[in-house]
């Protein structure tokens, strides 16, 4: 991770208030939080506490994780597809890890993580019986 937390933090509050069309000041009057503070935080200037996290995601109308969701995250969490869903968050984390492997122990993880993926299916489909 190149950036800083608070950096991607503010990025994402930025982001999500211009989506809003809000002002500065609209949200930070929304969340009881002074319009300065909110600029510096939007521009990595401060290093924002869990509880004015959870006052900007409440003035946001959002739960406070998607303040900490990338784009590919929201992508993968809205998939219709279970199957893809794990298969996509699997793959990116195989990725990772992929250069540092030979062919023999990739071989083996791939199939430890599709025998865990079918079991986690199968058990998310029958708690829904």
């Amino acid at each position: 991770m190149n950036k800083k937390i608070h950096i991607m933090v503010g990025q994402k509050i930025r982001e999500l208030r211009v989506k809003r069309s809000l002002t500065i000041e609209e949200l930070a009057f929304r969340a009881n939080l002074h319009p300065s503070y909110l600029g510096d935080l939007e521009r990595g200037k401060r290093n924002p506490s869990l509880r004015n996290i959870a006052r900007i995601a409440d003035a946001l109308n959002i739960d406070i994780s998607g303040i900490f969701q990338n784009k590919k995250d929201i992508y993968i969490s809205n998939r219709q597809n279970e199957k893809g869903f794990i298969g996509e968050r699997i793959g990116l984390y195989l990725h990772k890890i992929s250069k540092s492997q030979n062919a023999a122990n990739m071989k083996l993880i791939l199939k430890i993580v599709k025998d865990i993926s079918d079991y986690l299916l199968s058990q998310r489909k029958s708690c829904r019986k």
